[in-house]
């Protein structure tokens, strides 16, 4: 472990707000293999929209939108990892 001296702590708590709008304004798309439906999600893994054909059944989005949210959460995981590592070697050089 290491002490992170409070000035920079504040720093990452800003940092850390500031990423999640960013990734909150980045988005993937995911759709079904017949593409009769499209979500587009961002990937803090907020909805934005959701398109159908007429004849979708709702009860077709649900597991699709779990493998939206699912696939969301992943490249969250690795963007967030990556901007904190970036964030931290500039707090330590700068």
């Amino acid at each position: 472990m290491f002490d992170l001296p409070i000035e920079k702590a504040k720093i990452l708590k800003q940092k850390t707000e500031d990423f999640k709008t960013k990734l909150n304004q980045e988005f993937i798309t995911h759709s079904s293999s017949d593409k009769s439906i499209e979500i587009k999600i961002s990937i803090l893994g907020n909805i934005k929209e959701i398109n159908t054909t007429a004849s979708v059944d709702i009860t077709h989005i649900i597991p699709l939108l779990n493998e939206a949210i699912n696939e969301a959460k992943s490249i969250y995981e690795i963007r967030l990892a990556e901007m904190y590592q970036q964030e931290m070697k500039n707090l330590w050089n700068g």
